[in-house]
């Protein structure tokens, strides 16, 4: 664990003195990544993330000491040991979008590394299941939101594999049968993966599928739950996002059948329950 009193005296180093306390201290970096899942949002928050943050945009750090980060918090997308282990996930997950965006400009990353990465995230939203968001005393948790926002760095990377396509498609779909409404623009994080999907040359008729399984999820949520609470939430999140996916396909001007299958379910699901 870091001592409080040691990451406030961090954020006060010039960035050649940082460089000098990071090659005398080889292994604090690892241990500042551990403690992005601390739950106490002054430090994970206004310390931990704000000097990571700080480090990327001031090129504080070499590029092994940004591949051994990644590889890092890489692993640590898969970290599950407690309820509180969601910050972990969630910020590792929110680094690596601004690594991966980093990378993609300025490279430093063996394309080795950069694959396994992406194919690290594309496969997140598939099993994260805590949909909380703020939590009293601990702070944004975000995971989901995170997560998307990772995925969405993964695609625009000059690595992604298209072989990642359906697991990113198949977290979205599990993402939105959750039992939430989403209130933290998961509907327009969504929208633009789809939309990056789309403008990477995705085949049309894969998305047009993916479309057709999301609306057969939810109707089977309707055949064995009936028009119950969890239902409904269902019913919200997933026409809240072909609405947004359908405009911004249609500002964008491409994927005219996937526009044509969105709005034919659109106007089904709302007669449904006009």
């Amino acid at each position: 664990m870091i001592l409080r009193q040691d990451l406030q005296h961090i954020t006060k180093l010039s960035v050649p003195q940082t460089q000098d306390y990071l090659a005398e201290h080889p292994d604090f970096l690892l241990a500042l990544v551990n403690e992005l899942g601390n739950p106490d949002p002054s430090i994970r928050d206004e310390l931990v993330y704000q000097l990571f943050t700080t480090w990327l945009t001031t090129n504080t750090l070499s590029a092994s000491q940004l591949h051994d980060i990644t590889t890092a918090l890489r692993a640590t997308l898969a970290t599950r040991d407690n309820e509180d282990s969601v910050f972990a996930r969630a910020y590792a997950a929110l680094l690596l979008a601004d690594l991966l965006g980093l990378d993609a400009k300025q490279p430093f990353l063996q394309d080795k590394c950069a694959k396994q990465t992406i194919l690290h995230i594309a496969s997140f939203l598939m099993y994260e299941t805590d949909t909380r968001n703020f939590i009293a005393d601990k702070g944004w948790a975000n995971a989901i939101p995170f997560g998307a926002d990772a995925t969405l760095a993964a695609i625009h990377h000059p690595q992604f594999d298209v072989r990642a396509t359906p697991q990113i498609l198949h977290g979205i779909k599990h993402s939105v049968k959750l039992d939430i409404v989403f209130t933290q623009d998961e509907d327009e994080r969504f929208a633009a993966i789809i939309e990056a999907l789309a403008l990477k040359d995705t085949p049309e008729p894969l998305l047009i599928e993916w479309t057709t399984q999301l609306f057969e999820q939810l109707n089977m949520s309707l055949m064995s739950q009936g028009y119950s609470e969890r239902f409904f939430k269902q019913r919200t999140n997933t026409l809240q996002l072909a609405k947004t996916l359908y405009f911004y396909l249609k500002v964008r001007r491409v994927t005219p059948q996937l526009q044509e299958t969105l709005y034919q379910f659109i106007t089904q699901w709302h007669r449904l329950n006009a």
